[in-house]
């Protein structure tokens, strides 16, 4: 197999940077967007009273916003794969 073009690196290159960037802004998006959400929620559960002390409603809202990063990190490999699979046609391996 001979060597490809630089043209064509430049360009597989070219788009692996877009691409990285695009991955880039959509998790920066996903961390503000999970970010305002738990702050919403911790507003909705405070409701005007405040913070009771001695309760462990600030510690869910943490353990359920950190939670869903997790899951994220850990389905998305196997979602891109599955996706990457379908649209050529292969079979998917688990």
């Amino acid at each position: 197999m001979s060597p490809a073009p630089a043209s064509v690196v430049r360009i597989v290159g070219g788009v692996r940077a877009h691409l990285l960037g695009r991955a880039r802004l959509a998790l920066g998006l996903w961390l503000a967007a999970a970010f305002a959400g738990a702050l919403a929620l911790a507003w909705v559960v405070v409701a005007p009273e405040g913070w009771r002390q001695g309760t462990s409603v600030p510690l869910l809202i943490d353990v359920l916003v950190v939670g869903m990063c997790v899951s994220g990190w850990l389905v998305h490999p196997i979602l891109s794969r599955f996706s990457l699979c379908r649209t050529r046609g292969l079979r998917v391996e688990t």
